[in-house]
């Protein structure tokens, strides 16, 4: 006869399964916690302001294929917006450049410094000329097609600048430092029949902002 000591059935602690069943739910509560924690610090930071292409038109708008360059007169309409209910937010510097296809055919927009109350959003305004901007032969010869077939051809905005935040003047010392980039992608511009005009036929056009702590 076998002894109840060399049963394995007999040597199970009955407390296990309570244990375990009583462990489940912490270690469930645990984990969420722990995952909407993770997930706040890594992409739920809004360290940045909000900023969308509220427009875009270009005038004298003109590609040559034989010399790889564009020609143009350009306006691009931001709306900057605060998203903080409780902090002050001041652009110490603000450039927006415009790309096709990645390649920059714009020099350097600068918006001059300038500071918002919390909540507050504005509309700032930049332009440029082109008088013959490089652009690489088979986006030449891109642009030229599209002029031609579709009438749309899709540019983008970038954005760099530096900020930072502070609850009020007292605090202004004290303010968290950022630099902050941004991509205005996909934004669709529309020629008319002779394709020198254009205007953003998708507005508003929301971009995506990062940032990242500075020096001061």
């Amino acid at each position: 006869m076998q002894s109840a000591s060399m049963d394995p059935e007999m040597n199970i602690n009955p407390g296990d399964d309570a244990f375990r069943d009583d462990c489940i739910p912490v270690v469930f509560v645990a984990a969420i916690y722990f995952g909407f924690f993770f997930i706040s610090f890594l992409g739920g930071s809004n360290d940045h302001p909000q900023i969308e292409v509220n427009s875009v038109s270009i005038d004298n708008f003109s590609v040559s294929v034989s010399e790889s360059q564009l020609t143009g007169n350009w306006s691009v309409i931001l709306s900057i917006k605060n998203p903080y209910k409780d902090e002050i937010i001041s652009y110490s510097s603000f450039e927006l450049h415009v790309s096709y296809k990645k390649e920059f055919i714009s020099g350097r927009m600068v918006i001059n410094g300038f500071e918002q109350a919390a909540g507050q959003e504005n509309l700032f305004a930049a332009g440029f000329s082109l008088s013959s901007a490089p652009i690489s032969s088979q986006s030449a010869r891109r642009v030229e097609d599209e002029l031609i077939g579709s009438r749309v051809i899709e540019f983008e905005v970038m954005i760099h600048g530096r900020i930072k935040r502070f609850a009020n003047e007292g605090s202004r010392s004290r303010a968290m430092h950022y630099k902050i980039s941004g991509s205005c992608e996909n934004l669709k511009v529309g020629f008319g029949s002779n394709s020198t005009v254009g205007i953003i036929l998708n507005s508003p056009s929301h971009c995506k902002v990062r940032s990242r702590r500075a020096a001061s």
